[in-house]
């Protein structure tokens, strides 16, 4: 008889872990018509314990999950900032290299510019200046040896309009009535009514261009090709 009242007691609980594999640990289980059948045993204390244990190992993946969804957008979060930290350095070294070669390009610039009055210098010194007396006193060439100097140097117009601009360029309306100017126009005029000029780069009346340029300076008068010139600069 005891043999008989264990075996029922190992099917009730057999049955109820049966039920609840079926119904995934809900409670629903307890009102379904199986457990009412055989509903007059009392549930073994061992039931409730392995129904808690999975509760608790439920609610404790779930907290695990929840966690680690958190942890993973900190550390989305944390890299997005970390790359917007990247990106805005770079930018600011970009900014820097920048700066560098515009202000590398604006050197290079004004280097080639003083390089360029350095020549200019040397071509008035060699074609004007006979002797430099002291820092404010020059004697100068006369007007047939300036003029020889361009035909036998071979300078071209391109040349004496740069001379002209380098002594003018500092005070154009006081400039133009000094005796460096007056000398340099002067010789021009002699190789322009030349009928045979050896230097064959002189092909153009230097003379009068210096003139009319001499005029507009002396009246404020902006000359169209200046205008042009200057947007090519």
């Amino acid at each position: 008889m005891n043999d008989i009242k264990g075996l029922k007691c190992v099917a009730v609980v057999c049955a109820i872990l049966l039920a609840q594999l079926l119904f995934k640990g809900s409670d629903a289980f307890l009102r379904h018509p199986l457990f009412v059948r055989i509903g007059s045993f009392r549930v073994p204390p061992l039931f409730d314990t392995l129904h808690n244990d999975k509760y608790k190992k439920n609610k404790q993946t779930k907290n695990n999950n929840n966690d680690s969804e958190e942890s993973t957008m900190q550390s989305s979060s944390s890299s997005a900032l970390s790359q917007a930290q990247l990106l805005q350095a770079q930018l600011q070294a970009l900014r820097q290299e920048i700066q560098q070669d515009v202000q590398n390009l604006q050197q290079h610039k004004e280097a080639l510019l003083q390089k360029k009055r350095d020549k200019v210098d040397q071509w008035i010194d060699t074609l004007l200046v006979a002797t430099h007396v002291n820092g404010d006193t020059q004697m100068l060439h006369s007007v047939e040896t300036v003029a020889q100097t361009l035909m036998d140097e071979r300078f071209s117009p391109e040349q004496v309009n740069a001379i002209f601009e380098r002594m003018t360029q500092d005070d154009p309306l006081q400039r133009v009535e000094s005796p460096l100017v007056e000398l340099l126009v002067d010789a021009c005029n002699l190789v322009d009514c030349r009928d045979e000029n050896p230097n064959k780069r002189w092909n153009e009346r230097v003379e009068m261009k210096l003139r009319r340029k001499m005029f507009a300076m002396q009246w404020g008068i902006e000359l169209e090709e200046e205008k042009e010139r200057r947007l090519y600069d």
